[in-house]
């Protein structure tokens, strides 16, 4: 497995790792964007934030995205859950963070709960997601490092 910091040139990858593992893993959020518009996204938050890809033989498996105290995205096809890659892109979005590093995740999504709460992370609150774009329950994490 390969660690490196995304380009632009990564955009379609990183969308289409974001689209298959939403489609596949949290079924319970009613969402309906395109591949042209989450690479519409992706190339804006690349602006203001720093990415990093995983790979597994020159193909993008998963990819984390974070600025200073908060970790935006981590998303890994579902086939290599389990492998440590998750770990190592969380690994790498905490790496030179000091202080308090937050996250979101949605509350059905235990699997990604438990990965974090394994990972040195503790639930500090539940909100309704009437302030999320998903309008889906979801928890705010937090990790004192």
């Amino acid at each position: 497995m390969n660690l490196r910091q995304a380009t632009p040139e990564d955009v379609p990858a990183i969308a289409k790792v974001f689209i298959e593992t939403r489609t596949r893993c949290l079924p319970f959020i009613v969402w309906d964007y395109s591949q042209n518009v989450m690479e519409d996204v992706f190339t804006h938050q690349m602006a203001h934030m720093e990415m990093w890809l995983a790979e597994l033989d020159g193909a993008v498996v998963g990819y984390v995205a974070f600025i200073p105290g908060e970790v935006e995205h981590l998303y890994l096809l579902p086939e290599f859950h389990g492998k440590g890659i998750g770990k190592a892109m969380l690994g790498k979005a905490l790496e030179n963070q000091q202080g308090e590093v937050q996250l979101w995740v949605f509350q059905e999504n235990r699997q990604a709960r438990a990965f974090y709460e394994r990972n040195g992370f503790h639930m500090e609150y539940e909100t309704d997601g009437q302030e999320n774009m998903e309008k889906t329950p979801d928890a705010r994490y937090v990790c004192q490092l």
